[in-house]
């Protein structure tokens, strides 16, 4: 199993970006696309960026995390978000399930999309009563089985019976005005095993005025592609 959590609300000190999402930028600028906020998560400010899941490719796996948009969000605009899942990088094929919030208060859509480069195919929406987003983390599940996809956003739900083949998992932020917020991500997957595991020990040293012979205990555990998870416990 592969799993881990992340509040995204801890980053990097030089670009304030979480350190379980990575990046795909595609836009030439210097700017990150948005930024960790320390009491409300990523902020997504550009559209069409991805931000993969640092894991290995995996066809099944279950997400959940909480959604909020900034305050003084207009309700008469579009806002659109979503999962990118069973992705190619290299071929730019796979899924999308994208959540929008339908302009002039007319509801809320859940779609499910298969992609290609810039083009997507329609192959599932479901239309739901209006939600305003504003100033609310809503909490999103998701679940890709070996024959369906699920989701439940504020208690909507959503399903398809689909096979997903073996590919990256991202974010991406549609149309929207002003930020989109994700905070409190989980992310496990069955199909991903470990390779190994080790453990390693440290007494630290006592220098500096500290009394205290702390101990650091790392477990490593290594998956493929490169991947690995650390767990970590300071004690003394």
């Amino acid at each position: 199993m592969f799993q881990f959590t992340d509040s995204l609300k801890n980053y990097d000190k030089k670009h304030k970006q979480p350190y379980s999402l990575q990046l795909e930028k595609d836009d030439p600028y210097d700017h990150f696309n948005g930024e960790v906020d320390e009491k409300r998560g990523l902020g997504l400010t550009f559209t069409g960026c991805r931000r993969y899941i640092n894991a290995p490719e995996t066809a099944t796996f279950s997400l959940k995390c909480g959604v909020e948009h900034n305050k003084g969000f207009c309700a008469k605009r579009s806002v659109a978000w979503g999962v990118v899942f069973g992705y190619d990088r290299r071929n730019r094929t796979g899924y999308e399930l994208e959540v929008q919030r339908l302009p002039d208060e007319t509801g809320t859509s859940i779609a499910l999309y298969r992609a290609r480069g810039l083009n997507r195919e329609l192959i599932l929406e479901n239309k739901y009563d209006f939600i305003q987003l504003a100033d609310v983390v809503y909490p999103f599940e998701m679940k890709v089985s070996e024959k369906s996809v699920s989701c439940v956003f504020a208690g909507n739900a959503f399903f398809c019976s689909l096979t997903i083949p073996k590919g990256k998992v991202a974010f991406y932020r549609g149309e929207a005005f002003r930020e989109i917020y994700l905070s409190d991500l989980s992310f496990e997957t069955e199909e991903i095993q470990p390779i190994q595991t080790q453990k390693y020990h440290f007494v630290l040293p006592q220098d500096n005025g500290v009394n205290t012979a702390y101990k650091l205990s790392l477990t490593v555990t290594e998956y493929e592609d490169g991947y690995a998870k650390v767990d970590s416990v300071l004690s003394g």
